[in-house]
């Protein structure tokens, strides 16, 4: 993520993981992550971070992850993510918006 003409990050900006609730991915427990992070104090987010997860779901759950964490971080906190190419879905590569 690039400081380039914006705030510098600081403080604590953790990795989220992903659950899963009977091997699909659990979005309404993970924006349950997201919200204890922001009443927590957390200066902002990871999604789809160093947690090896990723590598496992596809590119269409990887963005509703990011979409999950943009609705409920509704503008409080920065967030870095990646959305992009992963080993085993050739081709599928999504673009990123702009930081919660």
């Amino acid at each position: 993520m690039s400081t380039s003409g914006s705030k510098v990050l600081r403080g604590s900006i953790p990795p989220i993981i992903t659950p899963f609730r009977n091997g699909k991915v659990d979005y309404e427990a993970y924006a349950g992550l997201l919200e204890f992070q922001l009443k927590e104090g957390t200066h902002g987010i990871l999604v789809n971070g160093t947690s090896s997860e990723p590598s496992t779901l596809t590119t269409e759950e990887r963005n509703r992850l990011v979409d999950v964490a943009m609705e409920a971080a509704g503008g409080r906190l920065k967030a870095d993510w990646d959305r992009g190419h992963m080993p085993g879905n050739p081709g599928e590569c999504a673009t990123c918006p702009a930081p919660i």
